[in-house]
């Protein structure tokens, strides 16, 4: 694979690390958690990538076959040609990098609030279907009866917001479960049908 660097690159451009700050946070996807090399190794990645023609970087690394043998024989060789031997490129990087990680705190911070908690509780959901959001109420319907209600009228739960949240991603999680396996049933059942 030939690799031809971009010329006259501005490392400093707005536009330059918007684009890569980006297709980092596109990479990264949205995580609950993050580690720092996770932060630089990706950042890494989209730098690089934003430096040569093509995006071919990045189109090296869809063929999973060999990608550790790609990223070392390949990325980082050229990742310390071009950046790390190059101060103002490798302020650039470490300006990104410090721009990354300010966001992922940020968005662990907000996590920790029930609007963030909300939020995340809402995407969830919003890839279950109508059909399948109407069955857990119902089931949850089902599941409750007056004497429990009275029950906790009378008994206080006192959790933890940490503890409610847990709960609430676990019956996410339980939901989201049940939903696939009926709708891989549902495919399964017409597929038996659509073959007869």
């Amino acid at each position: 694979m030939e690799i031809k660097m971009k010329e006259n690159v501005n490392v400093n451009s707005f536009t330059f690390k918007k684009k890569v700050i980006e297709e980092a946070l596109e990479l990264l996807g949205r995580k609950k958690n993050y580690i720092l090399n996770d932060l630089k190794f990706i950042t890494m990645i989209t730098f690089t990538n934003n430096l040569v023609e093509n995006n071919l970087v990045i189109e090296s690394l869809y063929n999973i076959d060999n990608i550790e043998d790609k990223m070392t024989s390949i990325i980082e060789p050229l990742f310390e040609k071009e950046v790390l031997d190059k101060p103002e490129r490798l302020e650039s990087f470490n300006e990104i990098v410090n721009e990354l990680i300010d966001f992922m705190e940020r968005e662990a911070k907000m996590r920790l609030t029930i609007a963030g908690f909300l939020y995340d509780f809402a995407e969830d959901l919003g890839g279950l279907t109508m059909d399948d959001l109407i069955k857990i109420v119902n089931q949850a319907i089902d599941k409750t009866n007056f004497s429990n209600i009275k029950l906790l009228n009378k008994k206080v739960n006192k959790k933890s917001d940490e503890e409610i949240k847990q709960d609430a991603l676990k019956d996410i999680e339980n939901a989201k479960m049940k939903a696939l396996i009926e709708k891989y049933t549902r495919e399964e059942s017409k597929k038996e049908k659509d073959a007869e």
